[in-house]
């Protein structure tokens, strides 16, 4: 499975498809092709990463999309709030990921030498998600007590 990550991103943004258009300099139809299913060229991206203060939509697109990505960590540090909201998203995906392989491993009712390939999925998959979720919360957390502070000092 997966997310319509540039949709996401500009919901978490509040904007509209037709503003993001406007801003990025491409026409609506265009925009939708890229939030669907087209390829997006890395100005593109870089743009969206920008607009939206989501640093990690670019690295994901390196990542999938380059053939360097492939060296690239598969967990990044979130850095911003709207880091907080695609790397939720990001991890949230892996754990449905990691759901779906343990189910595939359990049909049967129990595991057994079959279900080992399913079983490094589903650790794989956890392991990213934890990850990810660890990041996010970590960030959630720092913003958290700073909007607290800021609270009590305006009291």
């Amino acid at each position: 499975m997966t997310e319509n990550y540039l949709k996401i991103c500009r919901e978490i943004d509040g904007r509209s498809q037709a503003e993001v258009a406007d801003i990025v300099g491409v026409d609506v139809r265009t925009m939708s092709k890229y939030e669907n299913s087209g390829r997006v060229p890395d100005d593109i991206i870089a743009a969206l990463a920008e607009l939206y203060n989501a640093p990690l939509l670019a690295i994901w697109h390196l990542k999938n999309n380059n053939p360097l990505g492939k060296y690239l960590p598969d967990i990044f540090p979130t850095q911003t709030d709207g880091d907080l909201g695609f790397q939720t998203v990001l991890a949230a995906e892996s754990a449905t990921s990691a759901k779906e392989s343990i189910i595939a491993a359990l049909k049967d009712g129990f595991l057994s030498i079959d279900s080992l390939p399913l079983l490094d999925a589903y650790i794989t998959q956890t392991d990213a998600a934890t990850g990810k979720f660890v990041s996010a919360k970590a960030y959630a957390i720092k913003a958290r007590n700073d909007l607290t502070r800021s609270v009590s000092a305006q009291t």
